[in-house]
């Protein structure tokens, strides 16, 4: 609607993903966003390198709140649900924070070397080789406080295997 896309996170405090059909191993997906009405541990974000279809869930997670503050998070497994926390949650002035504000989130691959970006700024580079490639989409998790809707006014994704 609005020529936006509408990501909810329905139930409090989980963590929920819209994957894509295509994977890519080395990349950059970069989404803009408008936070909407959200609380302070409302999140949203970008997943790649995710399981491709039909397989057990996996991937990693970048991801912003609206306190302004960003994490990053690798899935291992979701039966159960087994997450290693690669950057605990960490308040960055690069990040646009509160209701209705918009932010750009990145999130470059190359290899076993990932970059998360806020609005055109480095955040924070780490180091793994656990999934070399995968699906990409969008992350959401609402707060203690219900339901968090956040829109997507453009994602752009650059497949970096042609170098």
């Amino acid at each position: 609607a609005d020529d936006m896309m509408y990501v909810t996170g329905k139930k409090e405090e989980f963590d929920t993903w819209w994957l894509s059909s295509p994977t890519l191993g080395d990349m950059y997906f970069e989404m803009t966003v408008n936070t909407g009405d959200c609380k302070e541990k409302d999140s949203y974000g970008a997943l790649i390198r995710a399981a491709p279809s039909g397989e057990p869930m996996r991937g990693y997670i970048a991801a912003f709140n609206c306190q302004g503050e960003f994490f990053v998070r690798r899935i291992d497994a979701t039966d159960p649900y087994i997450v290693e926390t690669l950057f605990v949650t960490t308040q960055d002035k690069n990040i646009r924070r509160g209701a209705n504000k918009v932010n750009v989130l990145g999130f470059l691959a190359v290899e076993n070397e990932f970059t998360v970006y806020a609005n055109g700024y480095e955040l924070a580079t780490f180091y793994d080789t656990e999934f070399e490639s995968g699906r990409y989409g969008v992350f959401v998790a609402a707060g203690e406080d219900g339901p968090y809707t956040y829109k997507v006014k453009q994602i752009r994704i650059w497949d970096l295997r042609f170098k």
